[in-house]
């Protein structure tokens, strides 16, 4: 078989027998093409209010899920998924892999924790990596200690204050000057540098949805 014949005939196949395997209203998937040439059966993510009246089949899959749309008395609009600038991510369901399930939000309210339930979302989250970050060793230095510039170490009863040799009054035993003073144990937080995002590399699409 010639490649022009197979590829016509795969055309043919995808045309005639795809497009008879319905998909289910409210299915999502990604679509690369332009918006604009998307049959009626579907609709860009994008938040959009759309009527009830029109759109009873999704409304039964969505209801107010994700807002109420246009219409602020909840009953003749209701929003479509925003999912503009979204990964998606499957229902834990029990797997364990969502560590955070159980604290997923309403897409239309995120004061209000719903859990693990299809629409729902999550925020930005950074765990601690399994091979945790160092910081640098170079750049070695010194702290002034910010008080003091003599240490003393006094052994008598008559020290006197302000003495600044061995050999007055008090017994002072040793003198020292000191610039630096310990800082003891402690954390740098790593707080420079860094992108505004946690990202894979992707590539964008629109989600749409079938919405009849």
């Amino acid at each position: 078989m010639k490649p022009k014949i197979f590829l016509n005939l795969a055309v043919f196949l995808f045309a005639t027998v795809g497009s008879s395997i319905a998909q289910p209203v409210g299915t999502v998937v990604a679509y690369i093409g332009d918006p604009k040439t998307l049959t009626s059966e579907w609709a860009v993510c994008d938040g959009s209010s759309v009527k009830i009246s029109e759109n009873l089949g999704l409304f039964q899959v969505l209801g107010w899920d994700h807002g109420y749309g246009a219409d602020s008395d909840r009953f003749t609009t209701f929003a479509l998924p925003d999912l503009r600038g979204q990964f998606l991510r499957g229902v834990d369901n029990g797997s364990g892999r969502d560590k955070g399930a159980s604290e997923r939000k309403s897409s239309a309210d995120a004061n209000v924790i719903i859990g693990d339930i299809p629409g729902t979302i999550q925020s930005f989250a950074t765990a601690r990596p399994s091979d945790p970050f160092e910081t640098a060793t170079d750049g070695a230095h010194t702290h002034a200690n910010g008080q003091f510039t003599r240490l003393m170490a006094h052994t008598g009863a008559d020290t006197v204050h302000e003495k600044t040799d061995d050999n007055d009054a008090g017994s002072e035993a040793a003198l020292h000057i000191s610039g630096t003073m310990s800082a003891g144990t402690h954390h740098h937080k790593v707080e420079l540098g860094g992108d505004a995002e946690t990202r894979p590399i992707n590539i964008s699409v629109y989600w749409v949805i079938k919405i009849k």
